[in-house]
């Protein structure tokens, strides 16, 4: 390593200090840990990166750490993203800030993912968010993520008239209260809320409404984040990319891992792992990603399909659709399969419904997928 690389130690933190700083995924930061990656499997040691190229201006002169103040330590990193230094497996994290870990948790959850885009995005500095800053977004995420938008009050009003139509806060509100309640209450059918359904909210860098699926409206749409990779990356050889999709990704306290890509897109599922005030990672409750696998897809049971079929069945899990009627389970009526002498069988996915069945869903399903 030369000596102007060494030198980039000093704008991170040893590892026993109180910080993390911030990774944001865009196509650079990708592309550059990914070809470290590669380049690393030729050596014996763990993957580093030399450097990334900061938007921030080389020229400014450093400012001087204080060992008490996160804050002044948070000023002498780069506004966009860091140079790092030190091995890979280190900087998984995408944002964790651990002074301001417990205020973070009383926030709700599209307020701490806000945080997230808004300073990835340069929008919101490094030092911002002081324990004074967090206290004034507590409530819920349509009433505190107004507070976070524009310098000025005519700012935040515009803001708030020109994306009021589509706003994924007040449905992020509303599906969080709901699945507080009930956790199946996002699938429809909900006696409550008799036209809804969940799982509307895209977590995929700018918050917005989105379609459902089925997985979204199972466990709420906070526990999916859609990540883009840029297309020369994701088809091509190699295994930096797997390497890479195979850790952790945290999100302030809350770990992701990666469950399943489709075309360049990778989706990243909200694991019983949480990464607690002192940075260490510990269970929570909740699925692993082998639970939530066997939960939609159980290898054991499928152990005699193609793995092709088996991997592709994810696919339904993520597509987009609305849920159908729910049926009563003593209305259910099972019919034994027609097998064919060479013993396959001749109905597969058959079944007769009723004439009601069919007028319900052509009247509020026609031309979407049910599931």
């Amino acid at each position: 390593m030369s000596s102007s690389e060494s030198n980039n130690d000093d704008l991170l933190p040893s590892p026993d200090q109180d910080l993390w700083a911030v990774y944001p995924m865009s196509d650079d930061v990708i592309t550059n840990i990914l070809d470290q990656i590669e380049g690393s499997h030729n050596t014996t040691t763990s993957p580093t990166i030399s450097s990334i190229s900061s938007l921030s201006d080389p020229s400014s002169p450093k400012r001087s750490r204080d060992s008490d103040s996160y804050t002044s330590a948070l000023e002498e990193l780069p506004s966009k993203y860091p140079r790092l230094t030190k091995p890979l497996q280190h900087y998984y994290p995408i944002v964790h800030h651990l002074p301001i870990h417990e205020l973070l948790a009383d926030l709700a959850y599209g307020v701490q993912y806000t945080l997230v885009h808004l300073i990835t995005t340069s929008q919101l500095s490094l030092d911002e968010p002081t324990p004074d800053f967090l206290s004034t977004l507590q409530g819920p995420n349509a009433e505190a993520i107004k507070t976070q938008v524009g310098p000025s009050t005519l700012q935040q009003q515009m803001f708030v008239q020109k994306e009021e139509v589509n706003t994924p806060w007040a449905e992020l509100d509303k599906e969080e209260a709901v699945l507080q309640k009930d956790l199946y209450g996002g699938l429809g059918s909900n006696p409550d809320f008799p036209e809804w359904y969940g799982g509307r909210i895209a977590f995929k860098g700018k918050c917005a409404l989105g379609s459902s699926c089925c997985f979204t409206r199972r466990f709420g749409s906070k526990s999916f984040i859609r990540l883009k990779v840029p297309p020369d990356i994701f088809y091509s050889t190699g295994q930096s990319l797997s390497s890479f999709l195979t850790q952790p990704f945290t999100l302030w306290s809350h770990v992701f891992r990666a469950c399943y890509a489709k075309e360049d897109n990778v989706f990243l599922f909200k694991v019983n792992e949480t990464l607690d005030a002192v940075g260490e990672l510990k269970l929570i409750q909740g699925l692993n990603l082998d639970s939530f696998v066997n939960w939609f897809n159980p290898l054991y049971e499928n152990r005699k399909q193609p793995m092709s079929k088996w991997s592709s069945c994810f696919a339904l899990g993520f597509s987009n659709s609305i849920p159908g009627p729910q049926l009563s389970p003593d209305l259910i009526m099972k019919e034994d399969d027609v097998v064919s002498i060479e013993g396959s069988d001749m109905t597969d996915g058959c079944g007769f419904c009723s004439f009601r069945l069919l007028s319900h869903i052509q009247e509020y399903t026609l031309s979407d997928s049910i599931q």
